[in-house]
């Protein structure tokens, strides 16, 4: 018989107590019941169909990922994890429970063999990614927020202190930067997607785990490489979205097309309404235009310019004069008061009129733009 393999890194199986074996190389434990089945996938006796159990499994291991129980977390996605070897939720967060238990541990080297582990588990998701069935930008999203998570998190470490019990050395450093290396390993894996060039999310997620990077304390990094990384990633980014809204465009330029080819006679006559409605806020304009030079109002003003003059000629002493001239004055002022207000009262009652047709008029350049949309919805 074929010897048996881990089904994350393909190392030898050592069978311990209990029937549960644990690799030599990775250090992932498999149930007695994954040993089974593996057992008889060799010998090619059955193929068990353990669907339901393995949902079920999911549907704990998620569950205590949103409580944050890690230690069930470990248990059930390793479950997951054993029945299927591909999933990478599954190869993700069974080394991510574990390695977010060993935070409350105080042993480095244990901690950080854990963390090697997650660490390499990133390093899968692109080649998982390839044949798994999963919604991968779901994954992927799931994945960054809680490395995120991890980031942030508190953890347990050694302090030296001199005689006078002050604190002069720490090794927290040390879990700050197996840490960073979680981090770099899935910026690595978005570099390397496929997605990268045509949709936004991962550019998103790079952005986002730069910034992260930059901003763990007490870790030497080079920044002015994540800051390069960031902006190669926002370039991306903005021309992903300028080729979407090309592309949008260009879609709907060619339904709207097709749209009005296949309702041409309702095109015709929403065109042929539109060109009279231009024309009749044309002619009102002119009638505006007409009104604001008009001869009569003109000729008023002239004449009280006139009889202003003549006021001036009269001497001091002619006051009778002067109180006839200011009355012809005064007359010719409301005349032309009246001939204001009619003017503009007429005026008024156009721009109504064109107001009404210029609404009209967007109804219409509307409807052609949506070609059909508004009733589809």
């Amino acid at each position: 018989m074929k010897p048996l393999v881990c089904d994350l890194c393909g190392g030898k199986l050592v069978i311990g107590s209990g029937g549960i074996a644990v690799c030599d190389s990775c250090g992932m434990e498999h149930t007695k019941e994954r040993v089974q089945e593996k057992v008889q996938e060799i010998k090619g006796i059955v193929q068990i169909d353990n669907s339901i159990f393995v949902e079920n499994q999911l549907q704990n291991a998620r569950r205590a990922l949103s409580k944050e129980d890690w230690e069930a977390v470990e248990k059930y996605y390793n479950i997951v994890e054993q029945h299927q070897p591909k999933n990478i939720e599954a190869v993700f967060f069974s080394a991510y429970g574990r390695s977010m238990l060993s935070l409350s541990v105080d042993e480095f080297y244990s901690r950080q063999q854990k963390f090697n582990v997650l660490e390499k588990s990133i390093s899968l998701i692109n080649e998982y990614n390839e044949v798994s069935i999963e919604d991968n930008k779901e994954i992927l999203l799931k994945i960054s927020k809680y490395i995120i998570k991890m980031l942030r998190s508190k953890f347990t470490y050694d302090a030296w202190k001199n005689s006078s019990g002050t604190v002069v050395r720490t090794n927290e450093s040390y879990t700050r930067l197996i840490m960073y290396h979680v981090n770099l390993a899935f910026i690595t894996e978005l570099l390397g997607a496929n997605e990268i060039y045509s949709e936004q999310y991962p550019n998103d997620l790079i952005i986002k785990h730069c910034e992260a990077a930059l901003s763990i304390p007490k870790v030497s990094l080079n920044k002015d490489l994540y800051i390069k990384i960031q902006t190669h990633a926002r370039q991306r980014l903005e021309r992903i979205v300028q080729k979407e809204k090309e592309e949008a465009k260009e879609r709907e330029d060619v339904r709207i097309k097709q749209y009005w080819e296949d309702h041409s006679a309702e095109k015709a006559k929403l065109d042929a309404e539109s060109q009279s409605l231009e024309q009749q806020i044309a002619d009102f304009g002119i009638e505006i235009k007409n009104l604001s030079i008009s001869v009569e109002e003109n000729g008023l003003n002239e004449r009280i310019i006139e009889l202003n003059e003549n006021k001036k000629t009269l001497g001091l002493f002619k006051t009778k004069d002067r109180k006839v001239i200011q009355k012809q004055i005064d007359t010719t002022v409301k005349e032309l008061e009246e001939v204001k207000s009619e003017r503009n009262t007429a005026i008024k009652e156009i721009k109504k009129k064109i107001r009404l047709l210029e609404m009209r008029q967007s109804a219409i350049d509307l409807k052609l733009k949506l070609a059909g949309k508004q009733e589809e919805e």
